[in-house]
C-alpha cells in the first residue's frame, strides 16, 4: 500500500512539474512577443517619419529570423518595403607572379547562389505576400556591406539581432551589430534574444 501511494505521489509530482514547465514556456513566449512589440513601438518616436524601406541583415541564425519577424511587424503596420541582405565573405588566396606574394580575393559563387536560394525561402515563409520584398546577397565584410547596402538601397531603418553566428556569446551586443550601429546611415533597431523565465539571457 505504501509503495503504491509513493508511486502515485511521484507521478502526480512529475505531472505537476511538466504542467508548470509548459506553462512557463507559454508565459515566456507571450512575454517575448509583448516585449518585441513594445520595442518596435518604443523606437517609433525616435524616427522623424515612419519607415518606408526596412533592411534586414540575415545570417540564417534563429536570432536573425526573430529580427525579420519584428521587421515584418513594422512593415505591415506602415506599408514599408523589406529587403533581406546576406553577406558572403570572399575567398582569399596568395598570388605570386615573381614580384613577391600578394593577397587577393574572389567572390565565393557557390555560397552566393546558396544564400540567394535560402533568402527566397525565408522571405516566402515569413514575409507577408502583400509587402514588397526583395533579397540581396553581397560579397565582403558583413558590417561594411550592411551599411553600404542601407545607403545604396535607400533604407531608412535597419532591423537586426544583437548577435548572430559569428559573434562571441558575451557582452550586451555583438561586434557586427555594434559596427553597423556606428556606420549605418539610418537608425538601427537591434532585437535581443528572448529571456526564458528563471534564466538570464547572455545576449
Amino acid at each position: 500500500m505504501k509503495t503504491s501511494f509513493r508511486t502515485r505521489a511521484k507521478q502526480a509530482h512529475g505531472a505537476k512539474k511538466r504542467s508548470l514547465s509548459a506553462s512557463a514556456r507559454r508565459q515566456s513566449a507571450r512575454t517575448h512577443s509583448k516585449s518585441r512589440l513594445a520595442a518596435t513601438r518604443a523606437l517609433l518616436p525616435a524616427l522623424t517619419t515612419p519607415p518606408r524601406h526596412i533592411l534586414v541583415p540575415i545570417d540564417f541564425s534563429a536570432e536573425s529570423t526573430r529580427a525579420l519577424k519584428s521587421a515584418v511587424q513594422l512593415a505591415s503596420r506602415y506599408g514599408a518595403a523589406v529587403t533581406l541582405v546576406h553577406v558572403v565573405e570572399p575567398i582569399t588566396y596568395i598570388y605570386d607572379c615573381g614580384y613577391g606574394p600578394v593577397r587577393r580575393w574572389r567572390p565565393n559563387e557557390t555560397l552566393i547562389r546558396d544564400a540567394q536560394q535560402r533568402l527566397h525561402v525565408l522571405s516566402r515563409r515569413h514575409v507577408d505576400s502583400a509587402l514588397s520584398c526583395k533579397v540581396v546577397v553581397r560579397n565582403g565584410s558583413a558590417f561594411d556591406e550592411i551599411a553600404k547596402s542601407a545607403k545604396e538601397l535607400g533604407a531608412d531603418l535597419i532591423v537586426m539581432p544583437t548577435r548572430g553566428f559569428t559573434d562571441p556569446q558575451s557582452g550586451e551586443i555583438g561586434s557586427t551589430a555594434e559596427r553597423v550601429v556606428r556606420q549605418a546611415p539610418c537608425p538601427v533597431l537591434t532585437v535581443r534574444k528572448p529571456v526564458l523565465l528563471g534564466k538570464r539571457s547572455k545576449s
